[in-house]
């Protein structure tokens, strides 16, 4: 995966994208070939450093606290 930026004309409009690009590549012997590429923009809400909106904000709860086992939970299979 690499961040990268893009500026890229559509309809005659100017337009710039920071983003994230991860590519796949087979050595077919004699050249590199993409199998496989894919971008993504990050969410207008996302702050750097989260992987997606809001994640720094959620605090998780585990579902089998430290010390306990499935069979000893409550909460069914």
């Amino acid at each position: 995966m690499a961040d990268c930026d893009f500026e890229v004309v559509i309809k005659g409009c100017p337009l710039a994208m920071e983003g994230r690009m991860t590519a796949v590549l087979k050595n077919t012997g004699s050249r590199w070939l993409f199998e496989m590429v894919n971008f993504s923009m990050p969410a207008v809400a996302q702050s750097p450093g989260e992987s997606y909106p809001g994640s720094a904000k959620i605090r998780l709860i585990p579902l089998f606290p430290p010390g306990t086992s499935r069979e000893k939970s409550s909460r069914g299979p």
